[in-house]
C-alpha cells in the first residue's frame, strides 16, 4: 500500500514496510481517514499491539512519522507554488528574478564566462581604437563641449545597459553594441582632461598635479564597485543606471563650470 500526497502531476509517494509496527499503525490511520475503520480502534487494546508501554511507543513513532509526512507535504506545496509562479512568468514573457544573470540574462548558463569575456572585449577594443582618434578631435574642438558630450553620452549608454534589465532585453547583440558605443565615447575623457590640466598648471607643478589627478582611476574603481554592489544581487539594472546618472550630472557640471584655460594677467 502506498500513500500518495500531491496535486496535479506532482506526487509524493511513501511505501510502508509491512514488518514495521509503525507502518501497520500508519496503515490503520490511513484507513480511519478514508472511513474504512473506526478511529477508536487505534486506541483499543488488542493482543497484536502488546502492552501499554509498547502502545505508547508506537504512538510516539506514529507522531514522528506524521511530522515527517507533514514536512514533505509542505515542501511539496512550496514547490507547487513556485512552479505556478514560474508558469505565470512564462505566459507573460517575464524572466523570474532568480534566473537573471548580472550582465547578460540567458537560459544557457554554461557559457556565461564567454559572454562576459565578449562584453569586456567589445568595450576594451572599442576604447583602444577610439583613443587613436579622440586626441585628434580633442585638439580641434572646444574642450568644454568635447568633454561634456563624452560624459553625457557615456551616462546615456551606461543607463541603457541597465535599462535592459527592466525592458527584459535578452538579445546579446544589444549589450555588445552598448559596450562598443560606451567604449568609444569614454575615450573623450583622457585627452580632454590632460589638456585642461596642462593648460592650468606650469611645467614645474605639472608632474605633481598629474600624479594626484591620476589617482582618480583607483578611487573611481572603488566607488564604482561600492555603488554597483548595492543592487547587484537584487536589481542589477540599477548597478548601471545609478553610475550612468552620476556621470551625466557631472557632465552638466563640467559644461557650466569648466574653464579650459586660465587667463594670465599681462606683466
Amino acid at each position: 500500500m502506498a500513500c500518495l500526497i500531491g496535486g496535479d502531476d506532482t506526487e509524493l509517494a511513501y511505501t510502508p514496510d509491512a514488518s514495521s509496527t509503525t507502518d501497520r499503525m500508519l496503515g490503520k490511520f490511513r484507513n480511519c481517514v478514508a472511513g474504512k475503520e473506526n478511529v477508536l480502534l487505534l486506541f483499543e487494546p488488542s493482543e497484536e499491539r502488546g502492552s501499554d508501554d509498547d502502545n505508547a511507543e508506537d504512538l510516539l513513532l506514529l507522531a514522528d512519522e506524521l511530522d515527517k509526512l507533514e514536512t514533505d507535504f509542505m515542501r511539496l506545496k512550496r514547490l507547487q507554488l513556485q512552479w505556478q509562479h514560474f508558469e505565470a512568468c512564462l505566459k507573460k514573457h517575464i524572466i523570474p528574478r532568480g534566473l537573471r544573470v548580472l550582465k547578460m540574462p540567458t537560459s544557457d548558463q554554461s557559457n556565461y564566462q564567454e559572454l562576459f569575456g565578449a562584453l569586456d572585449n567589445s568595450f576594451l577594443v572599442a576604447y583602444a581604437i577610439g583613443m587613436f582618434f579622440s586626441g585628434i578631435f580633442g585638439e580641434r574642438l572646444p574642450l568644454r563641449y568635447y568633454l561634456t558630450s563624452g560624459m553625457l553620452l557615456s551616462g546615456l549608454f551606461t543607463t541603457l545597459f541597465g535599462l535592459g534589465f527592466y525592458w527584459n532585453i535578452h538579445a546579446f547583440w544589444f549589450y555588445v553594441l552598448i559596450q562598443i558605443a560606451n567604449g568609444l565615447v569614454q575615450t573623450t575623457g583622457w585627452p580632454a582632461v590632460v589638456t585642461c590640466v596642462g593648460n592650468w598648471f606650469g611645467k614645474g607643478k605639472r608632474g605633481f598635479i598629474m600624479g594626484i589627478w591620476n589617482s582618480h582611476t583607483s578611487v573611481g574603481n572603488i566607488l564604482g564597485s561600492l555603488i554597483a554592489g548595492v543592487w547587484v544581487s537584487s536589481a542589477w539594472g540599477l548597478s548601471f543606471i545609478v553610475p550612468g546618472v552620476i556621470i551625466a550630472v557631472m557632465g552638466l557640471i563640467c559644461f557650466f563650470f569648466l574653464v579650459e584655460q586660465f587667463a594670465l594677467p599681462d606683466i
